[in-house]
This record gives structure tokens, C-alpha cells and sequence, in this order.
């Protein structure tokens, strides 16, 4: 059975977080509803202040691929090149880091980027 098939049979299912999942789309929805409250409470443009807290984003991004490399998480694909890494819960073939190649790019990278785009 195919997990749409599942859902539209259990509906409610989807709801049943306690299951697993929701570790992103839960802290996005969390942090949203922050963004709202507070913008109100101080007469802020909720848009702007979005745009405000997404410069934010590329840092957490950087810790979060790091946390996945201490982790032994997010295997990259099996190399022989020499930065490869062998990873103790990992496959027992050298891999490419990728936790670090997406820590630098969708956080050092991304971060910088923004930065120049904001502070022009």
C-alpha cells in the first residue's frame, strides 16, 4: 500500500504527530506563529519582519548540517576521493561529507549572500 493510498483510506492519520515527523514543518509553524505574534505586539510589517528573521535562517541551516555530520546522518554518496570520511553508523564505504559541503553552502554561502543582498 502506497502512503497515499494509506492516508486517503486514514485521513485522520496524518494528524497523529506522535508518530514521527513534523520536526521541520512543526518548528516552521512554531516559529511563524512567533514571527506573527510578536510583529503584532510591536506594529511591525509582518512581511518585513519575515524578511528580517530569513537572515537568520542560513545560520541554523550551518549548525543544523553540522549537528548532521556529528550526528553520522545524511551520508553523501560513496567516493574515493580523499576527503572521503568512513562513518562509524554509516556505510562501511568512504563517503563524501555532504552534511559539510550543505553546511557551507546552505550556511556559510547562503548566509553571505544575503548579507551582501541586505547591506548594499
Amino acid at each position: 500500500m502506497t502512503p497515499l493510498t494509506y492516508y486517503l483510506q486514514n485521513p485522520l492519520d496524518m494528524l497523529a504527530v506522535w508518530h514521527g515527523g513534523m520536526s521541520f514543518h512543526g518548528g516552521l509553524l512554531g516559529l511563524s506563529l512567533a514571527i506573527i505574534l510578536y510583529g503584532r505586539s510591536r506594529k511591525l510589517s509582518t512581511l518585513g519582519f519575515f524578511d528580517f528573521i530569513a537572515c537568520a535562517a542560513p545560520i541554523g541551516l550551518f549548525f543544523g548540517r553540522l549537528a548532521n555530520f556529528i550526528n553520522n546522518e545524511l551520508w553523501g554518496r560513496v567516493t574515493d576521493v580523499p576527503w572521503a570520511f568512513v562513518l562509524p553508523t554509516g556505510r562501511p564505504l568512504p563517503c563524501h561529507p555532504s552534511q559539510l559541503y550543505e553546511a557551507a553552502l546552505e550556511g556559510g554561502l547562503l548566509f553571505f549572500g544575503m548579507r551582501v543582498l541586505v547591506y548594499k
